[in-house]
């Protein structure tokens, strides 16, 4: 038999590579996802990419959980909590049962789950032992063309055949351009919480619909709309929380953003301890991964006073002098601007850059921000600089 033709073979010997590369591709990219597990993707952000021109980075971060009944747990819990589900009525309590149940789930690890990112599919790494997957993805500007239009790029997990549901999120998509972007705090900032008494705190986060602070949810999307403003949602609320927390800010008509949250694993004191420090030690690094994502947006800070948030926005004030182009307080505390806190803070950042506010009525909506960040000026010549107040 005359031997076939070396060009034939090297064809025919590629071709059966690709068919096993594709087969092996596809056996990896097989669903871990079991019918009792549940996959929740985090709506995170997709920024302009440094190392690699018109392409984007896009960041994809989910769970994998199954649902879990511990009922003696969950009481303990509770209990811990000094809660009395008795004193409750049974709206409440049937919150309170909903939102225990997020922490008392399964974590799933070491599985590898596929993500659908527009229209490419991206296998992730194999899920930590507290459920988590986190992965940074760059895709190319022309695939991006009509994501960046929309504002959002779509994220979907990849299920098993006949399995039909869907477990979706988004990617705010976020140019580096000149609109601002505005980095909120939620508990107190834009979510009623009152942190500093523990007691209603408790009571706010885990037995009662979350409710808004007046005024907070219209003013975000004047911004929205009269600066077109990115937004990222920084919390020191754990990501257990993250569902009911989603749903208050799409049902109050908070813009969407990223949220930057908490680890929080039972089981894993070193998270524990990290939950439970101070907020100075988990915002810092947050908010300065966000500066570094988008180089050259005027940044707004949005806090309170109950916690950390003005000693953590001064710090950054003071490091990105050009950078940081106002920082909104709302206070309640019943401070004034003279306090100690205040006053040791901000020494040395301008008065006009942060303010103090008890009602979003007394903030711009219009945001007044600088073009010239050597000089500081405003953006535009009919900015007026902020009044001093409290």
């Amino acid at each position: 038999m005359k031997p076939r033709h070396p060009t034939l073979l090297l064809l025919l010997s590629m071709a059966g590579h690709i068919q096993g590369g594709e087969a092996a591709a596809e056996e990896r990219m097989k669903s871990p996802i079991k019918q009792d597990e549940t996959v929740t993707l985090f709506t995170t952000a997709a920024w302009p990419s440094a190392a690699q021109a018109g392409a984007w980075e896009v960041e994809i971060h989910g769970v994998i959980f199954e649902e879990q009944q511990r009922p003696v747990l969950s009481a303990t819990f509770v209990k811990a909590l000094g809660l009395k589900p008795e004193s409750l009525t049974e709206a409440q309590r049937g919150i309170l049962r909903r939102r225990m149940a997020l922490f008392m789930v399964d974590n799933e690890r070491g599985k590898s789950l596929t993500v659908r990112a527009g229209e490419s599919l991206h296998l992730m790494p194999e899920t930590e032992p507290n459920g988590h997957f986190r992965q940074t993805i760059t895709l190319a500007g022309d695939a991006m063309i009509a994501w960046k239009r929309d504002g959002l790029l779509p994220l979907c997990a990849v299920t098993r055949p006949g399995d039909d549901r869907r477990f979706a999120g988004c990617a705010c998509v976020l140019p580096d351009g000149t609109e601002p972007l505005v980095i909120s705090d939620v508990d107190d900032t834009i979510k009623i919480t009152c942190v500093r008494n523990h007691a209603e705190a408790r009571l706010n986060t885990l037995c009662r619909p979350f409710q808004s602070v007046p005024g907070m949810a219209a003013l975000y999307r004047k911004w929205l709309l009269n600066n077109g403003a990115g937004f990222c949602y920084v919390t020191g609320s754990p990501w257990q929380l993250y569902r009911p927390l989603e749903e208050f800010r799409n049902e109050q008509q908070f813009p969407a953003g990223a949220w930057q949250m908490k680890y929080l694993r039972f089981a894993d004191p070193e998270t524990v301890r990290a939950f439970f420090a101070g907020q100075t030690a988990y915002k810092l690094p947050a908010i300065e991964l966000l500066l570094a994502r988008w180089p050259h947006r005027p940044v707004v800070l949005a806090g309170d006073s109950g916690e950390q948030d003005p000693e953590i926005y001064a710090t950054l004030a003071h490091r990105h002098p050009r950078r940081i182009a106002r920082i909104f307080i709302r206070d309640v505390t019943g401070e004034t601007r003279d306090a100690e806190r205040y006053r040791k803070a901000f020494d040395g950042v301008a008065g006009e850059k942060w303010q103090l506010f008890r009602d979003a009525a007394e903030l711009p909506e219009r945001l007044p921000l600088f073009t010239d960040r050597k000089a500081g000026r405003d953006r535009s010549a009919s900015a007026s600089p902020l009044p001093r107040r409290r």
